[in-house]
């Protein structure tokens, strides 16, 4: 599902497809066979995931996208009404953070950013939380790390999602920030500073800009588990996040991962049930004080969930795929089409 830099393999599947979908503005060979795919410009991540229907009529699956995104929808639902039952009163804030080093394509000069995408509102409002205050923007560029942090002020928890993955320190540092315990902001104090990076190809690309696309339910079950902690003590081990602040792992995924890359990727979202239940009961450093009256009792079957680890064998699949009755072969460019049509089996 990640690009492994192999331009020749690319380049030959692109010449023998029936069909290329790319993304408006991207590069590609094929100027004649070409499809373009605008799900990224979508202001939810429901929305991301419907376009698996588009997908499917290229491969005359539409029957079985309508069961997969009614499926999808449906879990994400249950998800977002037990944290909204769950969250309503008190909400974290959650930043969508980067940060971008001094290099010839930015004049040398280091810039701060915070993301404000439209997607991202949505599914942090349905996770229980809430977004930092924003203008209408897609994201706002500061130029001194001072600015940065004083916007930072009354967050909670960061995503940090800058071009190059780092450790907590490096991290730290080009935040401007010297204490790792620092008491000025909650979120460095608590440790909640996270990243998207835990799925990983051998060359770096993440598996973020691919399965959440198709999975938005998935993708809700994985920020629950990061902004309300009570939610991962109940044994939720997250997909996409992890905590940078604890030094979590990545996990790195190669060809050796597939054992059938013709197999349909499975959901690796849990099932989510309206039956409540006692989760395990945090520690006080779980959450800040504003937090600690919060219950959970959000449900999910984990004997249903994809586990992903390093003995994965069915998180990859080609991004080339065989269509009985639809297309033969379908050269994917775009992040996450890859996922759509894995879910679908073609």
């Amino acid at each position: 599902p990640f690009n492994d830099g192999n331009s020749t393999d690319t380049d030959s599947q692109e010449q023998s497809s029936d069909v290329v979908f790319n993304m408006p503005g991207g590069e590609d060979t094929n100027t004649t066979n070409t499809v373009y795919s605008t799900e990224y410009l979508e202001s939810s991540a429901l929305g991301r995931s419907e376009w698996v229907k588009f997908f499917g009529v290229f491969f005359n699956a539409e029957e079985r996208a309508n069961k997969l995104f009614d499926s999808v929808d449906s879990n994400y639902q249950c998800f977002a009404a037990k944290a909204e039952k769950e969250y309503n009163e008190i909400r974290p804030v959650v930043a969508w953070t980067s940060y971008a080093a001094p290099t010839q394509y930015n004049n040398n000069t280091a810039y701060w950013q915070i993301s404000f995408a439209d997607y991202k509102y949505d599914i942090v409002r349905d996770a229980g939380a809430r977004m930092l205050n924003t203008t209408g923007k897609q994201a706002t560029m500061f130029p001194t790390s001072q600015a940065f942090l004083r916007a930072l002020k009354s967050v909670d928890i960061v995503v940090d999602e800058s071009f190059v993955s780092y450790d907590y320190a490096t991290l730290l540092k080009n935040y401007g920030i010297a204490d790792q315990k620092s008491a000025n902001y909650s979120w460095v104090a608590t440790g909640r500073v996270f990243r998207p990076d835990r799925i990983q190809s051998t060359s770096g690309g993440l598996g973020w800009f691919e399965a959440p696309v198709a999975f938005a339910d998935a993708l809700l079950q994985d920020l629950i588990g990061l902004v309300h902690p009570k939610f991962a003590k109940a044994g939720y081990k997250p997909i996409w996040f992890r905590n940078l602040a604890k030094s979590d792992p990545v996990t790195i995924i190669t060809a050796a991962n597939c054992s059938d890359m013709y197999a349909q990727r499975q959901n690796p979202a849990g099932t989510c049930s309206l039956i409540d239940f006692q989760s395990a009961n945090p520690t006080d450093a779980d959450y800040s004080d504003v937090e600690k009256s919060q219950t959970l009792d959000l449900i999910y079957d984990v004997s249903k969930s994809e586990v992903i680890n390093d003995n994965a064998s069915s998180t990859k699949h080609s991004t080339a795929s065989h269509a009985a009755g639809g297309l033969a072969l379908a050269a994917l460019l775009v992040a996450g089409v890859s996922a759509m049509a894995a879910i679908l089996g073609v």
